[in-house]
């Protein structure tokens, strides 16, 4: 599967996120049901989170879905080409 800047996108969000809340990569890598490798590529944007994956993240974090994915709203444009 071809990554694309959206996965980047989101992998920095919840980088910046995991260190805002001061939490390990094996913390959050363990909730998303994930290898710590699986996450570090992910959060990399080397690897596409699931939909479940993110799930399970925003509820460790405690936080939505929408507010990991608020990242993209000022990048409509990269989501656009992305589709292409």
């Amino acid at each position: 599967m071809n990554t694309t800047h959206v996965d980047r996108l989101v992998g920095s969000r919840l980088k910046s996120i995991r260190g805002v809340r001061n939490l390990s990569l094996s913390e959050l890598a363990q909730s998303a049901m994930l290898s710590v490798e699986d996450y570090v590529d992910a959060e990399a944007g080397a690897r596409r989170f699931r939909a479940a994956e993110l799930f399970r993240i925003a509820k460790k974090l405690d936080i939505s879905m929408a507010d990991i994915l608020e990242v993209l709203d000022g990048s409509s444009r990269a989501v656009v080409d992305d589709v292409r």
